[in-house]
């Protein structure tokens, strides 16, 4: 059967001697039957029409999330992912795989891809990330940036050491 990509059978029917023949689908494949009727004077004729087949994409996560709708197959599909308050977006999670688009791959918080021929699901991550205070007296040297997530590194100087002195101490507090 040459159904059109992203298309899906919408009707068919046959006519015989200008009058309408019952249509049983197979309801295991795009496969059709009819019994011709007895005493026919004609050739049936035989009538498909399409539509475009809808599938979806649910979009998760734990931030603000755009995208998810219905799209046709073959369709651009544009997803936008905005972190909460103390999160940054990480990655997308897709099921199934899709076919990026655009320049964007699954590291971009906005992000196109190509639309399947089956429905999508997109999860966006998110990573809790800290700013560390500012202090006249410490310089960060890891991470430059002053954020920083679980599990990550932080380097810093003590700048400013009055003349004469030197360290004595130096505490990390952390809130549990």
């Amino acid at each position: 059967t040459n159904i059109p990509a992203g298309q899906e059978i919408d009707t068919v029917s046959v006519t015989v001697d200008s009058s309408s023949v019952t249509v049983d689908p197979d309801p295991s494949a795009p496969d059709f039957k009819f019994t011709m009727p007895s005493g026919a004077a004609s050739a049936p004729v035989i009538s498909v029409t399409f539509k475009d087949r809808i599938i979806s994409v649910t979009v998760n996560g734990d931030g603000t999330q755009t995208g998810s709708g219905n799209y046709t197959e073959g369709s651009t599909v544009t997803l936008g992912a905005t972190a909460q308050t103390g999160y940054e977006f990480s990655s997308w999670s897709f099921s199934p795989a899709v076919t990026f688009s655009g320049g964007t791959n699954s590291n971009t918080n906005a992000v196109q891809f190509l639309m399947p021929g089956q429905d999508v699901t997109a999860t966006a991550n998110y990573i809790q990330v800290f700013t560390l205070p500012t202090n006249t007296n410490i310089n960060y040297t890891e991470p430059a940036d002053g954020k920083v997530e679980a599990g990550e590194v932080v380097k810093f100087t003590v700048t400013n050491i009055p003349a004469g002195q030197e360290i004595d101490t130096v505490s990390v507090t952390v809130d549990s």
